[in-house]
């Protein structure tokens, strides 16, 4: 319990990420093939984060936006997680990564959403 019985916060522990790193927490299997290709400068023009859980496609399209916009990124792990690209798509605030996912009962990509997603992507990059 926190002070005045409420719950306990939550707060990300400070270091976390570095002591991750120390530990050699190993990288999924798609965020290995994505580093690799991150490394060999095969990075592709689009990709498709999906499957039956939602939020392993979600950490990892999260990652992989860290990835690409890292100011520090590590050789062996992809991204810092520390540095300001990295805690601004933690907090899906980065004006540089969107994240879209089908809305309704049905769960479809309307044409609407294809459209307005379109019309963001002639932004430029921050």
């Amino acid at each position: 319990m926190g002070p005045a019985g409420g719950n306990a916060s939550c707060d990300p522990i400070i270091g976390e990420s570095a002591l991750k790193k120390s530990l050699g927490l190993q990288l999924s299997s798609e965020q290995q093939n994505i580093l690799k290709a991150f490394r060999l400068g095969r990075i592709a023009h689009a990709y498709l984060f999906s499957g039956p859980r939602i939020e392993i496609s979600l950490n990892t399209a999260l990652w992989f936006g860290k990835l690409l916009n890292c100011t520090s990124p590590l050789d062996d792990h992809g991204p810092c997680l520390e540095c300001i690209s990295c805690t601004k798509i933690e907090r899906r605030v980065h004006p540089d990564v969107m994240i879209w996912s089908p809305r309704g009962a049905l769960r479809v990509i309307r044409i609407e959403d294809v459209r307005e997603i379109q019309g963001s992507a002639y932004y430029k990059p921050f």
